[in-house]
């Protein structure tokens, strides 16, 4: 029986997780939590699906065996709450005992949130279908190729992604929509992303002062199209046309940002 679509351990990258559609792995790939982070079994970080057959019982075991041994355990863990509950009651006077509550929402859950509310982008428990394009990015600082990271707009513990996102950081801008015809601009990634929505800021960021910032859409390399592969057409002629961080995140678009510094001109 084929396990249910979800986010699983990727048996081939560790520390990594990749997307099964209930049938065949996927070429979405996401950074995986620590174990033991909340929500890291509900993706599935614990183990990749597996579709062999269920081990049958052992012979030899009678349900009233089960039983017993059922009641064992249940005796167990009796006992044991029964002694972490005494040794609490002995706390010295003044202490409660207990660890502080833990937050009910993370800081990394907030981050996403608040940058996707700026970006405009919206928050979706799920990847969309209806619009589905890839978009090839490259960002360079004085010449210095940027590595745009993998997991921009995801926050695996609560299982929610912006509508444009990163799954590896090969540079490849997901747009996952559950609207038809979505478009997402450069502008909204690079909000996401926390690096800025504006030259100015951008500038600040990458060079730490002035810069000049140039945006192009170019037609692919030998080296784009082998990135890009799996994630649809990636046509010869740009699909698109430049106008700077407003450009269009169009389906096959190999866009430029390059960032010089004022003393490097």
């Amino acid at each position: 029986m084929m396990p249910p679509e979800g986010w699983y351990a990727d048996p081939g990258a560790p520390g990594q997780m990749r997307w099964w559609d209930g049938a065949t792995w996927t070429a979405h790939v996401a950074p995986a939590p620590v174990l033991g982070h909340p929500g890291a079994e509900a993706w599935g970080i614990a183990s990749a699906p597996s579709t062999s057959p269920a081990r049958a019982a052992r012979p030899g075991r009678t349900p009233l065996v089960f039983g017993l041994l059922g009641g064992g355990a249940v005796l167990v863990i009796l006992l044991v709450v029964g002694l972490i509950a005494f040794d609490h009651s002995r706390s010295p006077a003044g202490s409660s005992g207990s660890s502080a509550p833990s937050p009910s929402i993370d800081p990394g859950q907030n981050v996403v949130a608040q940058r996707a509310a700026a970006a405009g982008v919206p928050l979706l428990g799920f990847q969309g279908a209806v619009t589905h394009t890839h978009t090839l990015l490259h960002v360079r600082v004085d010449g210095v190729a940027q590595v745009i990271p993998a997991g921009i707009g995801i926050h695996v513990a609560s299982k929610t992604l912006a509508a444009v996102h990163t799954h590896a950081s090969t540079g490849v801008v997901h747009v996952e929509s559950p609207v038809p015809d979505a478009h997402y601009r450069l502008r909204q990634f690079l909000v996401l992303w926390g690096v800025g929505s504006t030259e100015q800021t951008l500038c600040q960021h990458f060079v730490g002062g002035p810069c000049q910032v140039h945006v192009a859409v170019v037609a692919p390399t030998s080296q784009d199209a082998l990135t890009f592969t799996g994630f649809g057409p990636m046509p010869n002629q740009p699909p698109t046309v430049a106008r700077g961080l407003d450009t269009d995140l169009d389906q096959g678009a190999v866009i430029e940002l390059d960032l010089t510094s004022t003393s490097k001109q």
